[in-house]
């Protein structure tokens, strides 16, 4: 092989070489950009599960139906990142098992919040509606009758079951069942001093047990009734995320710390591969160099064959 094909061969299989490295690095870089999005998604997940949870939180506060439309255009950007982290992660079948078990629990939570919704309109957004308007109609009715009979002890147990009614509505706590019997003794005397509205009574009765009843499978606190229902729900789905995020974040750094790793060997291992062939060139043309000069300087000095 001749000194100049033997330095375009060397020279081939440096491009070759550097185009291995740029290919290489491309790759690398590509799928660093890759493990980023997925982080970023992963993270996503749990911003939106925050605002998933204002969103339900202003409306249990506020009474509002404009923060469940808030709540249906966030859960719907949430099950899109999933579906797009299920399809970046397609062949990783943990996490693919995760994000199918996410969807579910999402469309449990999503369930019971509708639930709860229309258990909050049934009892009423305002005072204007719903079983806290027939408590209010049935109230003012019964006021107006005990006013009209001018009994005594007929205005003073009224304002007991009133009171108690009142307090059970604003405080939400368990005075309802002094209430139902303060409100059937107040009916067992009306009765008995045949009481001209019985019907309002009546009706007071059936509101305030009634109104009782739906705040009960409301729930009295957080973690009763379909209040609590929802909360287990919404925990499931929190903590099924965050473990996912947290896994997903290990899984990102083992592969930045194989991709580094990776380079790090292909560049060492083409580097010594490119100089072997330089220096195995070089000592090749030096010897025959090395070689005409010496028959170079055996024909200077009268021997030697041309």
């Amino acid at each position: 092989m001749s000194i100049r094909t033997a330095f375009l061969f060397v020279s081939f299989l440096v491009v070759a070489a550097m185009s291995v490295m740029a290919f290489m690095l491309w790759q690398t870089g590509s799928h660093i950009s890759d493990l980023g999005r997925q982080y970023a998604l992963s993270k996503e997940l749990t911003s939106d599960m925050l605002m998933l949870r204002r969103h339900e939180k202003d409306f249990l506060l506020r009474k509002d139906k404009k923060y469940i439309s808030k709540f249906e255009k966030r859960i719907e950007t949430l099950r899109a990142n999933v579906v797009s982290l299920k399809s970046d992660l397609a062949s990783e079948a943990e996490f693919q098992k995760s994000l199918t078990t996410v969807l579910s629990y999402l469309e449990d939570y999503q369930e019971k919040l509708y639930l709860l919704v229309a258990l909050d309109e049934k009892i009423g957004l305002d005072e204007t509606l719903g079983l806290r308007a027939q408590f209010n109609d049935a109230e003012n009715k019964l006021h107006m009758s005990v006013a009209n009979s001018g009994d005594n002890r007929e205005a003073a147990n009224l304002l007991r079951v009133v009171l108690l009614e009142n307090d059970f509505k604003g405080k939400n706590n368990l005075s309802q069942l002094a209430t139902q019997q303060a409100s059937s003794n107040l009916s067992s005397y009306f009765k008995k001093v045949s009481f001209a509205n019985q019907v309002d009574i009546e009706h007071f009765e059936a509101a305030s047990q009634a109104l009782a009843k739906a705040l009960v499978e409301r729930g009295l606190d957080q973690n009763s009734g379909l209040r609590g229902d929802l909360r287990a729900s919404i925990h499931k789905v929190e903590g099924l995320v965050s473990n996912l995020s947290n896994d997903i974040s290990g899984s990102i750094d083992n592969a930045l710390v194989e991709s580094r790793s990776s380079g790090v060997i292909l560049a060492t291992l083409l580097t010594f591969i490119i100089a072997g062939l330089l220096l195995w060139q070089t000592f090749r043309v030096l010897k025959r160099l090395q070689t005409a000069n010496e028959k170079m300087s055996g024909i200077s000095k009268g021997g030697g064959d041309l």
